[in-house]
């Protein structure tokens, strides 16, 4: 998953770069002045990356524009990323939500570098605050079944 915007920049560079690779590969695919068999095989490798960027890009994007109040999760297991999806969607870059959380910039980066495999759940708690997002955690259709 992209997770910020120097990463979202990094990854539309290469996603133009493998447009233009692919285009030369389907020049020399139709000219026949390669190994036809191996151009097409690495046009299906090209083809598949440029659809992973794409959507990665697009989930980003999707994400880093959307009007999100709330979030939800199934379980704890589940709380890192969101905490990572909720920053995006409230608009915040690392360093912002490091100034809000009282922390350093860098101790975001290291968070989200390692997916928050080393923060505390008291630690994601504070970040979910610092956010401003909240996230709940568990099954709702069986909270709504019990009220």
């Amino acid at each position: 998953m992209i997770k910020n915007q120097k990463q979202l920049r990094t990854s539309k560079r290469k996603l133009n770069d493998l447009e233009a690779h692919r285009d030369v590969l389907v020049d020399k695919h139709a000219t026949g002045s390669c190994d036809v068999d191996a151009i097409a095989l690495e046009l299906g490798s090209v083809d598949e990356l440029r659809l992973e960027l794409r959507s990665q890009i697009r989930t980003y994007e999707e994400l880093a524009n959307s009007n999100v109040s709330s979030m939800h999760v199934q379980s704890l297991l589940e709380l890192p990323q969101a905490v990572l999806r909720a920053r995006i969607a409230a608009g915040l870059t690392q360093a912002e939500l490091a100034e809000r959380a009282g922390l350093a910039a860098s101790a975001i980066e290291r968070y989200e570098r390692n997916d928050y495999e080393s923060a505390s759940l008291q630690r994601l708690a504070e970040l979910i605050d610092a956010i401003g997002i909240p996230i709940s955690i568990g099954d709702t259709s069986a909270r709504q079944a019990a009220s």
